[in-house]
């Protein structure tokens, strides 16, 4: 499900506008990204948990050259789910 029909969807079931479940959705994901920026977590009860994720430098190849490359270290926005299907 892409991002468009997640905002038509909800504005269906909820009988919202969907200019404004598109703004709502879209400062909703603001905040998630800039708090998880910032270092916080956020923790929606029934749903998961936003947290910022960490990946150490390391090592890769250059796959035209074979070469060893350094990767540098990354920050990723990291989710895990408590929901059970």
């Amino acid at each position: 499900m892409t991002k468009s029909d997640f905002i038509r969807k909800v504005a269906a079931i909820s009988g919202i506008e969907k200019g404004t479940v598109e703004q709502v959705v879209n400062v909703a994901t603001d905040v998630i990204k800039d708090s998880v920026g910032d270092g916080d977590e956020i923790m929606l009860r029934e749903f998961g948990k936003f947290y910022k994720k960490e990946i150490p430098e390391r090592w890769g190849v250059n796959p035209k050259t074979g070469q060893r490359v350094r990767i540098k270290e990354k920050k990723r926005l990291g989710f895990r789910s408590n929901v059970a299907f």
